[in-house]
């Protein structure tokens, strides 16, 4: 694989600008997508809770445990080979 000579300056003045505005980006990137992680901040969850629900995130684990547990019984119950779990392609 042939090497791919490069022209840009990286002490440039404008190449430093750049650099640097992209990494605020990137931090404010970052920072976005731990905000989202976390379900949207307190003060989301907290409106979430007030109406007795659960946020997404804390919904889609219970139903995998509860996905999990069904499976485990199953298997215990049926055996291993008749618990195939079918995905339908609907």
């Amino acid at each position: 694989m042939p090497i791919l000579d490069s022209k840009i300056d990286t002490r440039s003045e404008q190449f430093q600008q750049n650099r640097s505005d992209m990494m605020n980006m990137l931090s404010l990137l970052d920072g976005l997508l731990e905000e989202a992680s976390k379900g949207g901040g307190t003060e989301a969850i907290a409106r979430l809770r007030s109406r007795n629900k659960m946020p997404i995130r804390e919904r889609i684990s219970r139903l995998a445990l509860s996905f999990r547990y069904r499976l485990r019984f199953r298997r215990r119950y049926w055996g291993y080979r008749k618990c195939r779990v079918r995905y339908s392609r609907s």
